[in-house]
């Protein structure tokens, strides 16, 4: 797990869709296809919710809704992804302790009443498993990452150390 990772916010996006692929998979016995609610609300998971419309944020919830069970859950891998970005959110805010831990808590709380959730799980797991590096971001503000421009056939050096790959967390 300590190897090159994902940032965390792609990994909850990469958690809610496997979400979306399982359940489509469950209730239709089949792979998701134009038409279905589901399918078709697929790139507004994929969006921030503050980035929603108006319009699309009163159909997305209702969409999903309507679908039952299998929408619902959607939904909830939905809201947990967003309780994860709330947390990352306060990075270089210099937060109290209290408010990281309130959000925190309230994204382990989601999770865990949503367990029945595979995916959910491991998004938890791997928050858990990053949770110093992530703290020390949203402390302190300073990450690993490197800016996209680098590669390892060319680098102007911009990040101390170059830009060979990290092992830490990137966010």
């Amino acid at each position: 797990m300590r190897g090159r990772s994902r940032p965390v916010r792609l990994v909850a996006n990469a958690k809610l869709a496997e979400a979306r692929r399982r359940l489509t998979w469950r209730m239709r016995r089949r792979r998701g296809r134009a038409g279905d609610p589901e399918w078709d609300a697929r790139r507004l998971l994929r969006r921030n919710a503050e980035d929603l419309t108006g319009q699309q944020r009163d159909t997305l919830e209702p969409d999903l809704t309507d679908i039952g069970t299998y929408g619902r859950q959607i939904l909830a891998a939905w809201k947990a992804k967003e309780k994860l970005r709330a947390l990352l959110a306060l990075a270089r805010t210099q937060p109290a302790r209290s408010q990281t831990s309130h959000r925190l808590h309230q994204f382990y709380d989601w999770c865990a009443e949503h367990s029945y959730l595979p995916e959910l799980v491991t998004l938890a797991e791997t928050v858990q498993a990053w949770w110093a590096e992530t703290e020390a971001l949203i402390q302190t503000g300073v990450t690993n990452e490197w800016a996209s421009h680098c590669t390892s056939s060319w680098c102007s050096g911009c990040w101390p150390g170059g830009c060979a790959g990290s092992t830490w967390l990137r966010v």
